[in-house]
């Protein structure tokens, strides 16, 4: 009975084992082991799934005390390989998604080693020992060759053995033995891998003679379908070609293109490598024979289809007898580049010229000649050519492949961005479907090898979107600063660091180039900048280098402050707050500059100015001159020196930059037809002000309604927007809502919507659109979510436009200008929907 019990719990284990039931397979082990710890079924299976679970030192404890409690030799072949392959094992390699891998600690090639061959001496093991043997033995070709030995005699059916054993013969240097194992198994084998393995072998010792003869065997017993048959035939065509039978090797490289080219795959893996090398061998064959019409011929008749071109490798594999072989291929380059190139640019067939194009690509990728492929490339016209989008992503790509080996090189990389920047500029679709991977390829090889000049000119080919996919804006950023060109250096920065706020190096470089300005307020952003620098971590020491190198100079700088050179930078700073003046402070600095400059006195921007004589400059009273003398004083318009004329008369000096910036606003309210009445002693308004509003996108928005509409509504804008800067809040909303109550009957109208219906309270409301007040408006956009579900601006405007509307409403509820605002906020949000 217990034996029973043993077997079946041996069998069931193995089972879940093998199904990869691990936890059922445990209970079985746990069984055996608490039942039979004499024996070593249990210990074993233990074993197993301790090395499964990463628990290499209990799988070592478990599998040893196996080995000690095993009787029969049958079973100890495979217990010492599970021990050789816990010590072959570096780190968990069974859960790929467990990160980080789990080391095993217990790794030691040299223990593997001898548990495998302790395995392999075994009367059974498994078949895996010898791979095993032979990937630690590695270089070591006479224990490869042993283990070899015994594992063709002990597998006589494993041709992958002989394979194996003659490679390593002729790693010896033992070919007469590898030839004599190849000879012995092909008489009782008569197998075409065989053959074709020892016409291999033959043509190592140069016998083309009796290598041709195997390769022919091999072909006429090969079973192993067209791909096959084709690269055999190209073996025979090869031997041909290296002995000058140029007759004999075109007819072998002629059947293995016609194979390959007439025989419709289901599975193309293979199909257009043996394709491209028998063609090149096709062309080099002609050539030899001078039968150079015959050579366009051929070309012409190639089929060029995108899948023939994406993925050459020149790998040569192919199956013989259930085996994998390889053979070299060979493009004739030198003969086949001297060949393409006679065929003229100027002949008039442009497919042959364009096919002609790619085989030099091809011809030259294959050999490494980057620049040469990125040459006949460029001169293929893509745009109109059916293979268009491999043809520009190759040529992508061979300029990324071309700056990187120039770059590693070190060698100069000017003609080829010049080619590259030349093309994108001329080709749209090249530069539109250019493969963002292979730019941040070319951007990060240029910046690795310090090609500036490059980077900044590269980067003017390429729209925004790109260069923000690509994520190069500091290298962009970097290269400006080092051609000295700070302006743009500082703009690059500025915008890489709105996405990158916490790139220490951005910030530190930034703020070296505001240090550089030598204003105060660039000064001050610096030493902001190098503190959060310090803050986030990097070039620490640097960093504080930097930060204590601005504060010193913004030390000298405050200390100047008084001086001319400080001056004229600060009467800089004070032109830009007139953006900010109101139309009539405007007026008043325009009168004051003009009447100034027709004084007798006034020189080098200077004169001596009576306090009773503003009022007549600026042509204002002399309670409203007294004000605007000293707000222009506080913002450096004008400067009251500490020098007097000979009446001693205080001097004043004009800030020289002031008139120009004057004279443009005046010319934006001009220009940009802002109604009178708002100029007419309105203080609140300003572009500045106009502009955060967006007043003047909104009214060219206005302004594309139709003609119906366009009258009315850019009337009632302008008087909403007016209302609203001017600081009257019931008008702002009264108008927002008869606005709002516009531009939806307009909305609607123009989405032919000349009936509304909503549900309120259970009942169906049905209007004529002309009849419809905001409330009907509102609920009916709102029911049919016209501007999105999480729109509710609308909401807003009639809650507040409800409740104030009405007189006797407000007096219950407070009207502020917080209700105004989002009165006037909702209102611009709905025109934007429009």
């Amino acid at each position: 009975m217990e034996d029973i019990l043993y077997r079946e719990n041996i069998d069931q284990g193995w089972q879940h084992y093998e199904n990869k039931d691990y936890d059922k397979a445990q209970a079985n082990a746990d069984y055996l082991i608490d039942n039979f710890a004499d024996k070593p079924a249990g210990h074993c299976l233990k074993g197993l799934l301790y090395y499964f679970g990463n628990a290499f030192g209990n799988a070592v404890s478990s599998l040893k005390k196996s080995l000690q409690l095993i009787n029969e030799d049958n079973n100890k072949g495979y217990v010492n390989y599970w021990l050789g392959k816990v010590y072959n094992t570096e780190e968990s390699p069974f859960d790929f998604s467990q990160t980080p891998r789990i080391p095993n600690p217990l790794y030691n090639q040299s223990l593997a080693v001898c548990y495998f061959e302790n395995a392999f001496e075994c009367e059974n093991y498994p078949e895996e020992v010898i791979g095993e043997l032979i990937q630690l033995h590695g270089k070591d070709f006479f224990k490869v060759n042993n283990v070899l030995k015994k594992a063709v005699a002990q597998f006589p059916d494993n041709i992958a053995y002989v394979i194996l054993a003659t490679d390593n013969y002729v790693k010896l240097n033992k070919i007469d033995v590898a030839l004599k194992l190849l000879t012995d198994k092909n008489t009782d084998k008569n197998m075409s891998g065989l053959f074709y393995k020892t016409g291999e072998i033959l043509e190592l010792k140069r016998d083309y003679n009796g290598a041709r003869v195997h390769y022919i065997k091999a072909l006429e017993k090969c079973t192993d379908g067209v791909l096959s048959e084709s690269l055999l035939n190209y073996c025979i065509a090869k031997n041909h070609y290296e002995t000058g039978q140029w007759n004999e090797a075109l007819s072998y490289f002629q059947k293995s293109y016609n194979l390959i080219a007439e025989y419709n795959f289901d599975n193309t893996g293979y199909r257009y490598n043996t394709f491209w090398v028998s063609a090149f061998g096709v062309i080099s064959c002609l050539g030899h024979l001078k039968n150079y019409s015959e050579i366009e011929k051929f070309i012409s008749d190639i089929p060029f289809l995108q899948e023939y071109i994406e993925y050459i490798d020149f790998e040569l594999t192919f199956c013989l007898d259930n085996h994998y072989y390889d053979t070299d291929c060979n493009l004739y380059p030198k003969q086949n580049a001297v060949l393409l190139n006679q065929i003229k640019k100027k002949n008039r067939n442009t497919s042959l010229i364009e096919k002609k194009q790619w085989l030099l690509s091809i011809l030259y990728e294959k050999e490494g000649l980057k620049e040469k492929n990125l040459a006949v490339l460029r001169e293929i016209d893509f745009e109109h050519s059916v293979l268009r989008d491999i043809g520009f992503r190759n040529l992508a790509y061979c300029y990324m492949e071309c700056i990187m080996e120039k770059v590693s090189k070190k060698n100069d990389v000017d003609d080829v961005v010049k080619w590259l920047n030349s093309d994108l500029a001329a080709k749209y679709s090249f530069r539109e479907d250019f493969s963002l991977d292979y730019m941040r390829e070319i951007f990060e090889n240029l910046y690795s090898g310090k090609k500036y000049r490059q980077i900044v000119d590269l980067q003017k080919n390429l729209t925004k979107i790109q260069l923000d996919e690509i994520q190069c804006w500091f290298e962009i950023a970097y290269s400006y600063s080092e051609l000295e060109d700070n302006e743009n250096a500082e703009k690059c920065y500025e915008y890489y660091l709105l996405k990158n706020k916490n790139c220490s190096a951005g910030l530190n470089n930034l703020a070296n180039l505001y240090e550089n300005k030598k204003e105060i307020i660039y000064i001050e952003r610096a030493i902001e900048m190098y503190n959060e620098a310090i803050r986030i971590g990097g070039s620490e020491e640097m960093y504080v280098r930097n930060l204590k190198k601005s504060k010193n100079k913004l030390d000298k700088l405050l200390k100047l402050k008084s001086q001319n050179d400080y001056l004229e930078k600060s009467f800089r700073s004070a032109v830009k707050l007139v953006k900010s003046e109101d139309y009539f402070t405007l007026e008043m600095l325009h009168n004051f500059l003009l009447a100034i400059k027709k004084e007798e006195d006034f020189a080098e921007n200077q004169i001596a100015i009576q306090i009773a004589f503003f009022p007549s400059l600026m042509n204002t009273s002399l309670s409203k001159s007294e004000k605007l003398r000293e707000m222009w004083l506080s913002k450096n318009y004008i400067l009251l020196t500490d020098q007097t004329d000979d009446y001693n008369i205080p001097i004043y000096k004009i800030n020289p930059f002031i008139e120009a910036e004057v004279q443009k606003q005046r010319d934006a309210i001009s220009k940009n037809e802002i109604p009178a009445k708002w100029i007419e002693g309105i203080d609140g308004i300003n572009i500045v002000k106009l502009e955060e509003i967006q007043y003047f996108d909104l009214i060219k928005k206005i302004r594309k309604c139709n003609k119906k509409y366009k009258s009315i509504i850019e009337r009632d804008f302008n008087e909403l927007v007016f209302n609203y800067l001017t600081g009257n809040i019931k008008a702002t909303i009264v108008l927002s809502g008869s606005f709002v109550e516009l531009i939806l009957t307009y909305y609607l109208e123009r989405k032919r919507n000349m009936n509304v219906q909503y549900t309120n309270n259970g009942r169906v409301i049905s209007k004529d659109l002309y009849s419809c007040v905001l409330f009907d408006l509102i609920s009916f956009i709102e029911e049919n979510a016209y501007f999105g579900k999480d729109f509710f601006h609308l909401t807003n405007l009639s809650r507040i436009y409800r409740n104030f509307i009405h007189p006797g409403l407000e007096l219950k509820n407070e009207l502020n200008k917080g209700k105004s605002d989002i009165c006037f906020i909702s209102t611009m949000e709905i025109l934007k929907e429009i």
